[in-house]
């Protein structure tokens, strides 16, 4: 079921795939690392060539790039004959227990990957793993996987060394892009698989990187889990089988100034919209795809995680790559992931995810060969009190986190592409759906875009939002207009549980000239204009709603944050739990508000 205008409309006349201003243009720069040779061949068949020229500088500053399995530096101890310590390197000792031994089940590729991990080796719990052989695959399928897939992901991880030099760490506060081949991307992830990355193992206070390992989704207990390692080994197969010769560009956005809400004349009658409460967004062909990320890119996607991101990625392996370089995400930035690619087919959502099969994605690939599947990662605030979101400065904090996600150049003559997203935040990080939609509606226009909002069945929620925006745009109301109305809804919230009647009945009220004044109790803006008469009453300054501008922010949060000291963050994912994001480290209130200084 679907409201607003046809899919058709919304790109306005352009075909699915004809725009292709979405992604950056592929160049070797200081912003922008290529780690293949350009220009590529112009037969798609021939696979890109690795750029291996990155000086051994780059190899061992660990603080801009990341530290690779075969690394000079990754060493162990062994103890020789005479007692003697002697220093060994840590990718021959990787190269041994993976190469020279045949590897014949999943009990005996545990013990290879823990020789190289002593230090985890009583720690890690390979259940999952061991579930997937034991009640998943038949003897006869257990045989041929390790005797003919095991073997050739072994040696897509080891040729590491000859696919990639070096790679920086996309970090904060900085726009950066890597492109990278899909076969270079398939060894990151073979060596992924094995658990073969040095210091990546552990979550530590001191890192603010994702992990990249797949020991904990080994051990993981949820059922879903093993529905996960079922998309995995179809991605191996799949790259095994047939190498694919494309592109992947991953990017980070950080934006510095952004728009001021409370003074912006754009109206929302500039672009179309679309509901849908069937479609989903991964199937939104040639639209900007959103993933309700959490702030650590994949979320809880290697350990039981799975819900939206987690899914997303499970179907998409390539997009785990991103993991092994992408920092966390400040307030004032995003990522975007340009190429990658379905490989599975999946029903169900958190525990009741299900793989049900190989996927074939022919979405058409743009000049740089990179599949025209465009993903924005966009991480939601985490309310602990439900009421905290409409606050003014949580209120801007999401829409700018959307409006960083949805940037496009407005110098750019040709119109970007429409936007697919739904109800961003709005599981265990208890976001208000009516209102998530609202602050990406206030995004798409004030970046152009048209938008096409998935409700995930609930037709309620699509019904409800296609009338308000129909009633915005009838209004022909500007961004400054809703702005004033959702910024003084938390005075009234004791009377109008509902904020679309809220905006309903007070939109005139609060958008004319005079300030409103405060609700007492739960009297109506409507009750209040009755008693205009009373003239003194409404001129008393104490009797007015602070409706917060720009210039006051500062001093309002701070005077909100003094009071408050708690964390804003949901309970960790567990079996029974449905969440967007895992909340492991997610900031207070105080901590964002600081994370812009």
């Amino acid at each position: 079921m679907c409201e607003g205008l046809s899919i058709e409309e919304i790109f306005e006349g352009y075909s699915t795939f004809q725009r292709c201003n979405q992604a950056p243009e592929i160049k070797h720069s200081k912003e922008h690392t290529v780690l293949f040779e350009l220009p590529l061949s112009e037969d798609v068949d021939v696979l890109p060539i690795p750029r291996l020229n990155e000086s051994e500088e780059n190899e061992s500053n660990f603080e801009e790039y990341v530290k690779l399995p075969f690394d000079k530096s990754s060493i162990y101890y062994e103890i020789d004959q005479n007692g003697e310590k002697i220093q060994k390197s840590r990718w021959d000792l990787i190269k041994d227990s993976l190469k020279n031994r045949k590897i014949e089940n999943s009990k005996e590729l545990e013990e290879a990957i823990k020789s190289y991990n002593t230090k985890f080796a009583k720690e890690w719990n390979f259940s999952a793993l061991h579930k997937f052989f034991d009640e998943e695959l038949l003897e006869e399928q257990q045989e041929q996987f390790f005797d003919e897939l095991m073997p050739k992901i072994i040696d897509l991880a080891l040729q590491l060394p000859d696919l990639i030099r070096s790679i920086p760490f996309l970090r904060q506060k900085r726009n950066q892009c890597i492109s990278m081949s899909k076969k270079q991307a398939a060894s990151i992830l073979a060596n992924a698989f094995l658990c073969t990355f040095p210091n990546r193992n552990v979550a530590r206070k001191s890192t603010d990187y994702p992990e990249i390992n797949f020991s904990r989704l080994f051990g993981s207990k949820s059922a879903h889990v093993v529905q996960k390692i079922k998309c995995i080994f179809n991605y191996f197969r799949r790259v095994i089988l047939k190498m694919p010769t494309g592109v992947l560009t991953f990017q980070r956005r950080y934006i510095k100034d952004f728009p001021q809400w409370s003074t912006s004349d754009l109206k929302f009658s500039s672009i179309k919209w679309h509901s849908d409460s069937k479609g989903t967004i991964e199937n939104a062909a040639g639209m900007l795809q959103v993933d309700f990320a959490n702030r650590y890119l994949g979320g809880g996607v290697l350990g039981h995680g799975c819900v939206q991101e987690e899914i997303r990625f499970a179907v998409c392996p390539e997009l785990i790559v991103g993991m092994l370089f992408f920092e966390s995400m400040k307030p004032d930035e995003t990522i975007l992931i340009t190429g990658a690619e379905i490989f599975n087919k999946h029903s169900g959502y958190s525990n009741t995810f299900k793989w049900e099969g190989n996927y074939i994605d022919n979405t058409p690939c743009d000049k740089f060969r990179r599949k025209q599947i465009y993903i924005v990662a966009m991480d939601a605030v985490s309310f602990h009190k439900p009421k905290m979101q409409f606050e003014e400065f949580l209120l801007r904090r999401e829409t700018n986190k959307a409006y960083c996600g949805f940037y496009h150049d407005p110098n750019d003559i040709e119109k970007p592409i429409p936007v697919a997203t739904g109800n961003w935040g709005c599981g265990a990080f208890r976001g208000a759906k009516n209102l998530k939609c609202l602050l990406q509606f206030i995004a798409c226009v004030s970046n152009n875009r048209n938008l096409v909002y998935f409700t995930f069945g609930d037709e309620a929620l699509m019904k409800s939002m296609a009338e308000m925006f129909s009633f915005l745009q009838q209004k022909d109301a500007s961004i400054s207009q809703l702005w004033k109305c959702l910024v003084t809804f938390k005075n009234d919230m004791k009377c109008f549980e509902d904020l679309y009647k809220y905006i309903y009945d007070n939109f005139d009220i609060i958008n004319n000239n005079s300030p409103p004044e405060t609700i007492n109790e739960c009297q109506s803006f409507n009750e209040i204009q009755s008693k205009k008469s009373d003239e003194d009453d409404y001129e008393n300054p104490s009797k007015r709603s602070k409706i917060s501008d720009d210039s006051s922010e500062t001093s309002s949060i701070a005077d909100l944050c003094a009071n408050l000291n708690e964390k804003i963050s949901a309970p960790e994912n567990n079996e029974n739990q449905i969440c967007e994001q895992s909340s492991s480290n997610q900031p207070t209130i105080l901590e964002y508000f600081k994370s812009n200084s």
